[in-house]
């Protein structure tokens, strides 16, 4: 399947809803798009103290089966299809788009 040109999670995600895509077993699927900070602290080497970072706002791309339990994840976590945080270090929204072509498809 090819997907038109997006930019960022957020059009992905609306593509994705318009489309009403299923996913390898015939499921329908939902995209759900949340903004996100990152932590970016890192580690001194050799110490036990850690160097404080101002932190990165991105945004997170999650794919849900439909009737799943999405706005509990933390009941079943394992039901989430995909998830893909744009703020995360060497994180591209390439990775997301290649994901939904190999993965989903449209509704016959």
């Amino acid at each position: 399947m090819k997907l038109p040109p997006t930019r960022n999670h957020r059009q992905l995600a609306a593509w994705i809803n318009e489309h009403k895509l299923v996913d390898s077993k015939g499921r329908p699927v939902i995209a759900r798009v949340e903004r996100v900070r990152t932590n970016t602290d890192s580690r001194v080497a050799g110490t036990r103290f850690r160097r404080v970072g101002k932190g990165r706002e991105g945004l997170r791309l999650e794919i849900w089966p439909v009737g799943a339990s999405m706005f509990k994840p933390t009941l079943a976590p394992s039901e989430c299809l995909f998830s893909h945080t744009s703020s995360e270090t060497y994180r591209k929204h390439s990775e997301a788009r290649e994901w939904v072509e190999t993965n989903l498809r449209r509704s016959r």
